[in-house]
């Protein structure tokens, strides 16, 4: 009787699941965004693409972009939304979490040539308000809290005195390992397809 009695509700269970896809279907999003980053280093520039599936208010995605705070990056994360209503304009909230690949600059590469940087984790966690343009797109205007962390090794050379008879050596490397975390404040405006 029990074996019955699961069978049955397994059934209906599936015939409302059914009838629920078939009202919300899952879909594919892309939003595109470009930000301003506010740090104690100063002001940069950032852009984003993130391209993933969205079903009723949730949205996941994968994104990459560039980050030029205090070392062009470029970081690569999952992308978690959440529309709080489900009206098509909305507030909404977001959170990423990934890596940041570190891709400086002639200028800030070092003189010597024996520096490196290295990969770390970066965040991004925020709110925002979506306004609908259309029946497919939205506007995005968001702000949020974002940290990055930088890593660098690099070797200090030194050199050691020697007389006339003894020619100078090639220099030996100390070396020297730096690691920041950068705070900043990200305000972002968008495009939703």
């Amino acid at each position: 009787m029990k074996l019955y009695l699961l069978l049955i509700i397994t059934v209906v269970a599936s015939c409302f699941e059914c009838r629920a896809q078939k009202q919300h279907r899952v879909g594919f999003t892309s939003i595109n965004q470009v930000g301003i980053l506010e740090g104690d280093n100063g002001s940069a520039f950032q852009l984003q693409t993130i391209n993933g599936v969205k079903y009723r208010s949730w949205s996941a995605g994968i994104g990459v972009g560039l980050d030029y705070y205090y070392l062009r990056s470029i970081p690569l994360f999952l992308d978690l939304r959440r529309n709080l209503w489900n009206k098509t304009n909305t507030p909404f909230i977001y959170a990423d979490g990934g890596l940041q690949f570190a891709w400086p600059t002639p200028g800030q590469k070092f003189s010597s040539g024996n520096g490196k940087y290295y990969n770390r984790p970066f965040f991004d966690v925020g709110i925002g308000y979506k306004s609908a343009i259309g029946k497919h797109n939205a506007l995005l205007l968001s702000a949020g809290y974002t940290e990055k962390y930088v890593y660098e090794k690099m070797g200090t050379p030194v050199y050691y005195m020697y007389t006339d008879f003894y020619p100078s050596p090639a220099p030996t490397y100390i070396p020297d390992r730096y690691a920041y975390t950068l705070r900043r404040i990200a305000i972002k405006i968008g495009w939703e397809f």
